[in-house]
């Protein structure tokens, strides 16, 4: 991250979308407690304010990410190819609370 930062001549970054693969979550029942030990990490260094989740690798991996309370906002991906990455995950419109 502190390279990343170096190159992109930035003291942080505001948001910070971390992607991985299903086949992370299958090798390893403690991927999220990492990806959990990491964000705060980087979130108490300064280096980010926000953790985003990325739902690429489908619903099941959607639904670990948004239950671990590690990620501060989605990246929701809905692309043809993608096979309706969240179908039980995101709420209806309806439900949304719009901010007063």
């Amino acid at each position: 991250m502190e390279r990343s930062l170096t190159l992109l001549r930035r003291e942080s970054l505001d948001l910070f979308n971390i992607a991985f693969m299903r086949s992370a979550l299958d090798h390893d029942q403690r991927y999220l407690e990492k990806i959990g030990e990491n964000v705060a990490r980087l979130k108490g260094d300064g280096l980010i304010r926000f953790a985003g989740a990325d739902t690429f690798s489908g619903e099941r991996t959607h639904l670990a990410q948004t239950g671990s309370g590690v990620f501060d906002h989605l990246f929701v991906n809905f692309s043809f190819a993608d096979g309706a990455a969240c179908v039980r995950g995101a709420p209806s419109p309806s439900r949304i609370r719009r901010p007063r």
